[in-house]
């Protein structure tokens, strides 16, 4: 039995792209977050342990918060997903725990839309990051986590 639950996790969860389960947890969430917070102000959004993305795009196809952010701790490799709804200037910088600028990985003029940028932590050590982005005159600081 616990090798069949395996097997259906590890085939219809964890399998690459949006799965059954996912997009069914996500459409939920979407839903009970809309319905709970609907009443009160709200532009920003940030979903820690984000996955695939598919709770924030739920919200996004409800026409919930302006500005939608994904993060998920990483051991090496992750991606920061953002977007907006108007053409700016974006710097995304990550810093270390004392503030010290890690790196730049954007600097540059975009337009509307969706965007997903890769951060390499391979050569840092283990722990707690931050990310900067600003947007125009707009900016949110997120932390990340760093796990070897």
């Amino acid at each position: 039995m616990i090798d069949q639950i395996q097997s259906h996790y590890d085939n219809d969860y964890t399998a690459e792209g949006l799965s059954e389960w996912r997009g069914l947890g996500a459409i939920g969430k979407a839903a009970n977050i809309v319905a709970l917070c609907n009443p009160f102000p709200h532009s920003t959004i940030v979903d820690i342990g984000c996955g695939d993305g598919a709770f924030l795009k739920e919200l996004e196809a409800l026409n919930f918060g302006d500005s939608l952010y994904g993060l998920e701790p990483f051991s090496e490799r992750t991606r920061i997903h953002y977007r907006f709804s108007h053409f700016a200037n974006v710097q995304l910088v990550v810093l270390d725990v004392l503030g010290r600028e890690v790196t730049v990985l954007v600097s540059e003029p975009q337009g509307v839309g969706d965007y997903s940028i890769s951060f390499n932590g391979t050569d840092l050590p283990s722990g707690l990051y931050f990310y900067r982005i600003e947007i125009g005159h707009a900016s949110a600081t997120r932390s990340m986590m760093l796990v070897k």
